[in-house]
């Protein structure tokens, strides 16, 4: 905004545009007054974005540029914002994550289903960061990777394989509030261990 003041012709933006995604959007989706000129004046300029953004502030930011948005600082917002229940990216999270083929996403607000979640991880490319909490039966159908950070709490009991299934989907550390249960040989061996 202050260099756009200093002249009244259009400003060619070749090295593109880097900052936080409040300078762009705020988090309701209302767009600022330099992401509007930024479409009048260059609107095939690069833009990069350097703190977590949400999928109002992307739609406003997609909306100005018609060039792929950079997402360095990853999306931030609730399940239902990137997938609804029955696992279907939305329009803009499908956006976001074709522009940004390995954004890093955390989900915030209510737990994500199974079937939200696994699309997010799969459409995200970058690492998610959530929580799910359910019985063994609907958790192990997460497809998420060893290298997202999922918060998984498990509410009845699992077997030593059910857990090191899971395991095997999370970063992160497994809550098992209904315990383990299995045969002592799955729990250690003859020797002990």
């Amino acid at each position: 905004n202050t260099l756009d003041a200093k002249t009244a012709t259009a400003i060619n933006l070749t090295g593109g545009v880097s900052d936080t995604a409040d300078k762009y959007s705020s988090v309701s989706g209302i767009g600022s007054d330099g992401l509007a000129q930024i479409k009048i004046q260059d609107p095939d300029t690069s833009i990069t974005v350097i703190d977590e953004v949400n999928m109002l502030q992307f739609a406003d930011i997609d909306d100005a540029t018609t060039t792929a948005v950079n997402l360095t600082g990853g999306i931030s917002d609730t399940a239902v914002s990137l997938a609804d229940v029955g696992g279907n990216s939305t329009s803009g999270f499908s956006a976001a994550t074709t522009q940004d083929t390995d954004v890093n996403v955390t989900i915030t607000g209510t737990d994500a289903t199974v079937s939200q979640l696994n699309e997010i991880a799969s459409a995200a490319g970058g690492t998610v960061t959530a929580s799910i909490t359910g019985d063994i039966s609907t958790l192990e159908s997460l497809t998420t990777a060893s290298t997202d950070a999922i918060s998984v709490t498990v509410n009845d009991a699992v077997t030593v394989t059910e857990f090191n299934t899971l395991d095997a989907k999370t970063a992160t550390a497994i809550s098992l509030t209904g315990g383990i249960s299995d045969t002592a040989v799955s729990l250690a061996d003859v020797g002990g261990n």
